[in-house]
């Protein structure tokens, strides 16, 4: 992908890694257990409590290489000369994903336990919800190579068509673990919220949440030949604190309307997977980046929700503004470690939501929403860089990957005969790959959809969905001149549904 768009040569339909090697199987075992109980009409408790294991197994073959490859003019994309050897048309494929192979397993452990209480103070009423939250994650990798030699020595592929590659592997697969990751991860909190109604048109809605994030992760390394160089293990834990506020007023009973502010709070070490955990200060990597304060966001939001067709149809609509208060930008002080990053950046996403569910008749129900979004960036630069270059390119320009527009519809209707058609359309406009002037754009796409069902009795429905009904060609999951995954294709699936 260049530019937000494929490359010259590139098809939609061909595949740059080979079939034949490259897979990923997950495997998901889960528990889950709910149990709740009332002791009366004022006091109930409910408890959920979920285990589960996932392993996952993964071999990969990224197109790496491919902008820097020759096209069938006899440049680069950038016009800039061919490798010396390589053909117009070809590339050679190296470095990034290509012959990745990571096996992994996650064990994870939820606990949640509500209590709610419904009492009076005075003339108001509450409903409060108080709880507590629990959880475990665990996490080991085997990472490494399968695209190398018996000695662990690595393989490099022959170049590949641009028009016409060759996604057969007919060479050695040789698994060469390069390191082995253990993490952790434990979160403990504890939260109340509670529904303050002053009379029947007035409401306060108020919540708290404290929680203590904490991990740790190690990661040994291998050599070729299989020597194990032990790794430290590194840790780091952070305490949130977030809450929400908002006033409620129903003019008549089928109608409201809020405003609310609230904020949230996201740890630099929200992860198992050994990418967030560091010796604080005493490391040049560039994992030293992750050590750092918890990211902040600010929201202020007003709107309005009204239940029609005798509260068969709701209709929903808000205005909110969302502020990144501190997130993390290089912080480029050459007294500081290299790669460190500091809590200076700032942006804020304006925005307008729309949505409408529920039966417009009997037999017709519908389901719509719109978001519009105005993002921009208030400051991406340091303390220190504005201090002493005063430049801050980033400023004033959208966000990435959040498109202005977007909207979706899901529409049914009961036929005779206990036949359903149904359609729905899914859109949204252009997103903007990096946050610059001139930035490069992926394009706006519409996908639509189908489904025809049969109510054969009371127990048996049969359906058939037809997603992205007219094979529309998008791109999904973009990186910036570098790759893209296509959009699902036109796909139809037949189902039953048998209840008893």
């Amino acid at each position: 992908i260049y530019n937000g768009k494929p490359m010259p040569g590139v098809g939609w339909s061909d595949y740059y890694g080979y079939h034949n090697i490259n897979d990923q199987q997950i495997t998901s075992d889960s528990f889950s257990l709910k149990l709740e109980h009332d002791f009366n009409d004022a006091v109930s408790v409910r408890n959920f409590t979920r285990v589960e294991r996932v392993r996952q197994d993964l071999r990969a073959s990224g197109p790496e290489g491919a902008l820097t490859g020759c096209l069938a003019s006899g440049t680069q994309i950038t016009g800039a000369p061919c490798a010396a050897g390589l053909q117009p048309g070809y590339f050679q494929p190296s470095g990034g994903s290509l012959g990745n192979e990571r096996n992994t397993q996650n064990k994870m452990f939820t606990n949640q336990t509500d209590v709610t209480s419904h009492f009076s103070t005075g003339f108001i009423d509450h409903t409060l919800v108080t709880g507590i939250a629990i959880s475990r994650e665990e996490y080991e990798a085997d990472t490494g190579k399968w695209l190398t030699n018996a000695n662990g020595s690595t393989i490099v592929p022959p170049p590949v068509s641009y028009s016409d590659p060759n996604s057969e592997w007919s060479g050695p697969v040789n698994f060469t673990r390069a390191a082995h990751i253990d993490g952790a991860l434990n979160n403990r909190a504890a939260y109340a919220f509670d529904t303050l109604k002053l009379n029947p048109q007035w409401e306060i809605n108020g919540g708290l949440r404290y929680e203590h994030n904490a991990g740790s992760s190690v990661t040994n390394a291998y050599s070729s030949t299989g020597v194990e160089t032990p790794g430290t293990r590194y840790g780091q834990a952070d305490d949130l604190t977030s809450y929400r506020l908002a006033l409620v007023y129903k003019p008549v009973e089928n109608g409201s309307f809020y405003i609310a502010y609230g904020n949230s709070k996201t740890p630099s070490q929200a992860s198992v997977n050994g990418g967030c955990y560091t010796p604080a200060k005493s490391s040049s990597i560039a994992t030293n980046n992750c050590d750092v304060s918890p990211e902040t966001a600010v929201s202020y939001e007003i709107g309005t929700k009204w239940d029609l067709l005798d509260n068969a149809l709701s209709l929903t609509g808000a205005i909110f503004r969302n502020d990144r208060t501190n997130y993390k930008v290089a912080d480029n002080d050459p007294s500081n470690l290299s790669g460190t990053q500091t809590l200076d950046g700032k942006a804020r996403a304006d925005g307008v939501a729309l949505g409408m569910s529920g039966q417009l008749t009997d037999r017709w129900k519908v389901f719509a929403n719109y978001t519009y979004l105005n993002t921009r960036v208030l400051r991406s630069a340091s303390d220190y860089t504005l201090a002493t270059t005063g430049i801050d390119v980033q400023k004033g320009e959208p966000l990435t990957f959040t498109p202005k527009h977007a909207a979706s519809i899901w529409t049914v209707y009961d036929l005779p005969y206990d036949f359903q058609v149904g359609y729905g359309i899914t859109a949204q406009t252009k997103q903007y790959l990096v946050s610059a002037a001139n930035s490069p754009t992926s394009p706006g796409y519409a996908v639509q959809r189908a489904m025809l069902g049969y109510k054969v009795n009371k127990q048996l429905n049969l359906q058939l969905n037809i997603n992205n009904l007219f094979d529309k060609e998008y791109l999904t999951r973009i990186r910036n001149n570098g790759w893209a995954v296509p959009g699902d294709g036109r796909a139809a699936v037949v189902s039953a549904d048998y209840t008893f």
